[in-house]
């Protein structure tokens, strides 16, 4: 819900949201919180998380859509890859929601950024994912004008042909992929006692070997 295609570092929970949400993915986060915030105005007990970009074993959504870009063509790097960007491993998040359940009252209500606390550049993990995936990592540097007007021609393309299936490369994930944002876990380290437990580099071995057993089995 933070993003609004610039460059945000250090976004603290309180900081301004954007007047127009860049798509219905996000907008619908924005809806639920509201509709979470009102319970609790009605006396139910709860805490807000916003984890950001969260990976690990059982991922469909971030990782798995890059391997299939470098395998079928190529990864698009924007800016040549150095945009400064957040993780979360999925384990870390689950600590975070046990966390939460366990916290005092004066948690209640509150809204809590979560991450893996490591502002990392883009292009130095996806090094780091195809070395443990044992693939070519296979990219080309492609201006953002050219990369936007591409995903623009393939959600028509898409919406023509009525598919189900979301195109590989989106106007919001050329965004994404082109700019730095990364959150604040300070209220989330001195109200929750959180500390994320595994590192981004151990989350992407864990990723890694569950990926390469799982396209084992299914090769078999």
């Amino acid at each position: 819900i933070y993003f609004d295609t610039k460059e945000r570092l250090d976004v603290k929970e309180d900081d301004t949201l954007p007047s127009l949400f860049l798509n219905h993915y996000a907008e619908s986060k924005y809806l639920a919180e509201q509709r979470v915030d009102q319970a609790f105005q009605d006396g139910l007990a709860t805490i807000t998380i916003r984890p950001r970009a969260i990976f690990g074993p059982g991922d469909t959504a971030i990782i798995p859509r890059l391997i299939r870009a470098n395998q079928e063509r190529f990864i698009p790097l924007i800016h040549r890859g150095k945009a400064s960007i957040d993780l979360t491993y999925v384990d870390n998040v689950v600590d975070a929601l046990i966390l939460c359940m366990d916290s005092n009252d004066n948690t209640l209500g509150k809204k809590y950024n979560i991450s893996n606390g490591e502002r990392v550049v883009l292009k130095d993990v996806l090094a780091k994912l195809f070395q443990e995936l044992q693939m070519d990592f296979r990219y080309k540097p492609i201006p953002y004008p050219l990369a936007y007007s591409i995903a623009y021609l393939m959600e028509k393309k898409a919406s023509l042909l009525r598919c189900n299936k979301e195109p590989m490369l989106t106007r919001y994930s050329v965004t994404v992929l082109s700019s730095s944002q990364t959150v604040n876990i300070d209220k989330a380290k001195n109200e929750l006692h959180y500390h994320p437990k595994i590192s981004i580099d151990e989350g992407i071995q864990l990723f890694s070997k569950w990926w390469l057993e799982t396209n084992d089995e299914h090769s078999i």
